[in-house]
C-alpha cells in the first residue's frame, strides 16, 4: 500500500497531466471538445482528504469556484428557474394559505423556492439494498424517501414556496409516488414542481448527467436543500451550501458516508444531532373535533401554555383532514402538523365498533393509538417529548429535566457513537433516570389514580421516546398491539381518560426525573402538569363550583386541591 501523503499526491497529479500533455490523441480530442479528462488510479480519490483546514481544503474550493457550466446548461436552467417562479410561486402561497400557512417577504431568503433531491429510482434502491446488507451499521440510505412530505412538514420548512424536484424519476413514477398514503402530505401540502411542468423531458433517459447539471443549478440558490446524504450528488451540494451559510436537511437522518471517511468534511458538519438544541415535543389529535369542545380546549391550553412557557417545538400527528378549521387554527399558531392515517386503523376501527363504542370514544382512542406509528412517520430527531393533550407546561424543560444531572455526558456519548468512535451502552436500566433505551416515563401521580394491574404505576401520557430503538421494534410492536391489546382498547373506551399503558407489556421502560411531572407529594416546582384522568371540563367544574362536583371530580378531589393549592398552577391554568 503507498503512503498517500500530500507531496505523493500531488505528484500522482503532475504524472496524470503529463500523460495527457505526451499523448497527441489526448490532446486532439482536448482541442476539438474542450474537454479535459485526467485519469488517476482509483485509491488516489479514497486517499485526497478535503479536511477543513487540511492540505487540499483550500485546493478543492479553487477548482469548485472555478467550474462554470457550458453556455446551453446556464441558459437551461435560467429560463426554468424563471418559469419555476412565474408560475407556481402565487399558486404555492394561496394553497399554503388554505392550510394555515402564512407568507412574508422574510420567508425568502434566496431563490423563493425549495429543492427536493429525492432519490427513489430503482438503481438507487437496489443500491440501498446492497448498503444495508453491510456488515457494519448502516441504515439511512433509503430512509423516510416516501415520508419526505412528514420530514419537510416536521422540520418547519413552509409550503408557501414552490418546490422543485430533483429526481431520476420519470413522470410516470413520480405519478405512481402521488398514489402511497405516506406521500400525500408531500403533494397535497406543498406545491411539488418536476421537470415536465417546466417544459422539460418527462423522462432524462441516457442524459442523466446534462439533467444532473441542471438540478445542481436550481440547488444553489434555493431556499432550502433537502437531500440524500448517501448521495454523492446530495452530499456535494450540502458541503457547499453549508460553505455559504445556507439551509440544509439530509431528510435520510445520520451520518454522510462523505464526511465519515474525510473524503469531505467542513467543520461544520450536515449530519443531525441525536439530541439537538430544540426538543420536539410531540402529540396526537383525534378526528373531528369542534371548536371550543374538549378536545379542543384541553389542546389549546397544550400548545398555548407550551409556547409561552417553553422552547419546546410542537408537533402534531393526527388523521384529521388538513384542511379543517382546528389544524388550520393550530397551523397558523406555530404547530407544526403531519397529517397520517395508519395502515391499522380500518382493523382497529372494525373490532372496536363490532364492541358498539361510540364514535367519539373511537376516535379519541384511536388518537391516542397513533403514538404507535411516531417512530415511523419522518420525524429526523432520535429522541422527542411525548405528551397528551391533557397536560399544563408551567416551566421550559431542557435536556437535563429530561435525562437527568449526567444528561452532557449522555449527549456527548451519543454524538461519538454515530461516527463509531464507541459503542453507546449507557442506557438507563429499568426505573433508573437517563437516556431510555426505548422509552423513558413519568411515574403516576398516586395511588389515588385508577389503573390497571400491568401499568405498574407508569404515566404514558408524558414519555421521552428512543424513536430510533422504537422504529427498529415498530412493526413487531405494532402486531403485539393489534393482536393482544384488544381487551386494553375496551378497557378505554369504558374507562373514558384511562390510558393503558401498553408499552410496559413490551419494552423496557425507565423513568423520567422526578422534578418532570408535578405529582402531589411535595414537588411544587415541576415543568409541566399532567391532568390524568382529570379532563378541562373536570378542572372549569371544579374551579366553578369551588370543589363541590358530586361524582364527576370526586376520584380526583385531592390531587386538584394539591394542585391548585399551589399558585403557579391555578394562575397557569386560569391564564390559557
Amino acid at each position: 500500500r503507498k503512503d498517500w501523503a500530500a507531496k505523493a499526491l500531488t505528484q500522482v497529479g503532475e504524472v496524470a497531466l503529463k500523460h495527457i500533455s505526451d499523448d497527441k490523441n489526448s490532446m486532439e480530442t482536448m482541442r476539438n471538445n474542450r474537454i479535459l479528462r485526467i485519469t488517476v488510479p482509483c485509491e488516489f480519490w479514497f486517499e485526497v482528504k478535503v479536511v477543513e483546514g487540511g492540505d487540499f481544503w483550500d485546493e478543492f474550493w479553487k477548482i469548485n469556484d472555478a467550474l462554470e457550466f457550458n453556455q446551453e446548461i446556464l441558459w437551461v436552467g435560467k429560463t426554468t428557474k424563471h418559469a419555476l417562479l412565474t408560475d407556481f410561486s402565487d399558486a404555492a402561497r394561496e394553497k399554503a394559505r388554505r392550510f394555515g400557512y402564512r407568507f412574508d417577504k422574510d420567508l425568502i431568503q434566496h431563490g423563493g423556492y425549495h429543492v427536493v433531491h429525492l432519490r427513489a429510482e430503482q438503481d438507487w434502491q437496489a443500491h440501498c439494498k446492497v448498503w444495508l446488507s453491510w456488515r457494519e451499521k448502516r441504515d439511512n440510505c433509503i430512509n423516510n424517501t416516501f415520508s419526505i412530505g412528514n420530514v419537510l412538514l416536521s422540520e418547519g420548512i413552509s409550503p408557501a414556496l414552490p418546490v422543485y424536484l430533483a429526481t431520476g424519476l420519470s413522470e410516470r413514477e413520480i405519478q405512481g409516488l402521488q398514489d402511497l398514503s405516506s406521500m400525500q402530505s408531500f403533494f397535497n401540502i406543498y406545491t411539488v414542481v418536476t421537470k415536465g411542468m417546466l417544459g422539460l423531458p418527462a423522462d432524462v433517459g441516457n442524459k442523466r448527467e446534462y439533467w444532473a447539471a441542471v438540478d445542481y443549478m436550481f440547488s444553489q440558490n434555493a431556499d432550502w436543500f433537502v437531500g440524500n446524504s448517501i448521495s454523492t450528488f446530495s452530499a456535494l451540494t450540502m458541503e457547499v451550501r453549508t460553505r455559504q451559510k445556507m439551509p440544509i436537511l439530509p431528510y435520510n437522518g445520520g451520518t454522510m458516508k462523505l464526511e465519515e471517511i474525510n473524503c469531505i468534511r467542513s467543520n461544520a458538519l450536515t449530519m443531525i444531532p441525536p439530541m439537538r438544541a430544540e426538543i420536539k415535543w410531540v402529540f396526537t389529535l383525534p378526528r373531528k373535533i369542534e371548536q371550543n369542545d374538549l378536545v379542543y380546549n384541553m389542546t389549546m391550553v397544550a400548545v398555548k401554555s407550551a409556547a409561552a412557557k417553553t422552547g419546546l417545538i410542537p408537533v402534531c400527528v393526527t388523521a384529521e383532514d388538513p384542511s379543517s378549521t382546528v389544524l388550520v387554527k393550530l397551523v397558523s399558531m406555530g404547530v407544526r402538523v403531519i397529517y397520517h392515517r395508519p395502515e391499522w386503523l380500518e382493523i382497529a376501527e372494525r373490532n372496536l365498533q363490532q364492541k358498539n363504542v361510540r364514535e367519539a370514544q373511537l376516535d379519541a382512542m384511536m388518537a391516542q393509538w397513533l403514538r404507535i406509528d411516531i417512530p415511523v412517520l419522518g420525524l429526523l430527531d432520535e429522541f422527542v417529548l411525548y405528551t397528551d393533550i391533557d397536560v399544563l407546561f408551567i416551566g421550559d424543560i431542557f435536556w437535563k429535566d429530561l435525562l437527568g444531572k449526567n444528561h452532557l455526558s449522555l449527549r456527548e456519548s451519543l454524538m461519538r457513537n454515530m461516527f463509531g468512535k464507541g459503542f453507546f451502552d449507557e442506557y438507563a436500566a429499568t426505573g433508573r433516570i437517563g437516556v431510555p433505551k426505548f422509552l423513558g416515563v413519568a411515574e403516576r401521580w398516586g395511588s389515588t389514580v385508577p389503573a390497571s394491574k400491568n401499568e405498574d404505576g407508569l404515566d404514558c401520557g408524558v414519555m421521552l421516546m428512543n424513536l430510533r430503538s422504537l422504529r427498529e421494534s415498530h412493526e413487531r410492536f405494532r402486531q403485539f398491539v393489534l393482536r393482544k391489546q384488544w381487551k386494553q382498547l375496551l378497557k378505554l373506551a369504558d374507562m373514558h381518560g384511562s390510558d393503558p399503558c401498553v408499552y410496559a407489556g413490551f419494552y423496557q421502560i425507565s423513568n423520567l426525573p422526578g422534578r418532570l411531572v408535578w405529582k402531589p407529594q411535595g414537588m411544587q416546582l415541576a415543568s409541566l402538569t399532567h391532568f390524568e384522568g382529570m379532563n378541562c371540563a373536570g378542572v372549569a367544574a371544579y374551579m366553578r363550583n369551588g370543589g363541590n362536583d358530586g361524582a364527576r371530580t370526586q376520584p380526583y378531589k385531592e390531587r386538584l386541591e394539591e394542585c391548585f393549592d399551589l399558585e403557579f398552577c391555578r394562575t397557569s391554568y386560569l391564564e390559557f
